[in-house]
């Protein structure tokens, strides 16, 4: 993984995020959003829905938990 990484070379892309949902129970969060990526020089786009599990964390939400489901394509 270190060697895919180490020659990755940056894309240009757009990020949207829409659709939250945001529940929270004392130190725990649940977020949801819908996302759409799109490669600027491609123009292929990901759209997908995601969710997060949080826990605040002396005083910080930090991520436990991502799930990533692709949509599919239109």
């Amino acid at each position: 993984m270190d060697m895919v990484w180490a020659n990755r070379k940056p894309v240009k892309v757009t990020n949207t995020c829409t659709g939250w949902n945001i529940h929270t129970s004392g130190k725990t969060a649940f977020v949801t959003f819908s996302q759409r990526v799109e490669n600027l020089d491609t123009k292929v786009v990901r759209e997908t829905a995601e969710a997060r599990y949080m826990e605040k964390i002396n005083g910080d939400w930090k991520i436990v938990n991502v799930s990533v489901v692709p949509k599919p394509a239109r």
